[in-house]
């Protein structure tokens, strides 16, 4: 991997600068945000729409998926599962692929746990074998919602969930992604100010 050349840099540094405002004004550490991809580009500056309908989970069952969307809609106003997921483990985020540095494009919103690194491994496994409309899938659902609750789900103090490493649940229309092997951090940070 090569760095992002110098010349390219302040082109690519300025579009951030100027479309990610509201992330990088709640941040203390903009290159905080990492996301694992499979994205086939040499350029090594992305702009990609963010997929928050009608979201097939990878890992997560279609019931499950949807119960948990339920609950954050509920609870935060917005189906987080329908997100793009980052970590603030570059570590975590190379189990799925080649590691890049996330920007939110505009408005966005967060929903970050202490209490979970990937939900993925927090799921029961008998939510996937629910038929919904049956009472026992209330029942399951009632307790499932319980469990959510417990991990203490927050949409605010970005900085805190960079401490945790875990999984970062974004809702923004679109982001900027540049490889993490590209950038050169205290160029990047003197050029964010």
């Amino acid at each position: 991997m090569r760095l992002i050349e110098l010349d390219q840099a302040p082109k690519n540094w300025q579009l951030i600068k100027r479309d990610c405002q509201p992330y990088l004004r709640s941040v203390d550490d903009p290159l905080m945000l990492f996301r694992g991809m499979d994205y086939k580009d040499d350029a090594g500056f992305v702009r990609k729409k963010a997929r928050l309908d009608d979201r097939m989970p990878s890992a997560m069952g279609m019931t499950a998926h949807n119960v948990i969307n339920d609950y954050f809609t509920e609870r935060f106003g917005e189906p987080f599962r329908n997100s793009v997921f980052c970590v603030s483990n570059p570590n975590l985020a190379s189990s799925f692929g080649e590691v890049y540095n996330v920007f939110p494009i505009g408005e966005f919103t967060s929903l970050w746990s202490p209490k979970v690194e990937d939900l993925n491994y927090k799921m029961p496994l008998w939510i996937r074998d629910l038929m919904k409309g049956t009472d026992e899938y209330m029942d399951k659902v009632g307790d499932l919602w319980e469990t959510l609750d417990s991990y203490r789900y927050r949409t605010d103090d970005l900085n805190s969930a960079a401490a945790f490493g875990h999984e970062i649940m974004i809702r923004c229309k679109e982001y900027y992604a540049i490889p993490k092997a590209h950038i050169y951090p205290a160029m990047f940070k003197k050029e964010m100010k």
